[in-house]
């Protein structure tokens, strides 16, 4: 996997991500207990991951490569 394929794939997951936490803040569904779990449990984690991942791609490419490598 190229460094561009990695940073777009991972961008338009944070996007995706990113939209359904705007669904939660301003829709009425925000009040679901159901949805508070899986914004509590899948969506935010899931948020956070993307995050750190393409601020530190550097560093994950690296041990990518180096683990195909072995």
């Amino acid at each position: 996997m190229t460094g561009k394929i990695y940073r777009n794939t991972l961008r338009w997951v944070h996007i995706a991500i990113a939209v359904v936490t705007g669904v939660f803040i301003y829709s009425p569904w925000g009040h679901e207990s159901w949805f508070e779990n899986l914004m509590a449990f899948v969506v935010f984690p899931l948020l956070v991951i993307t995050g750190v991942l393409m601020w530190q791609q550097a560093a994950v490419m690296k041990r990518l490569r180096k683990g195909m490598d072995q």
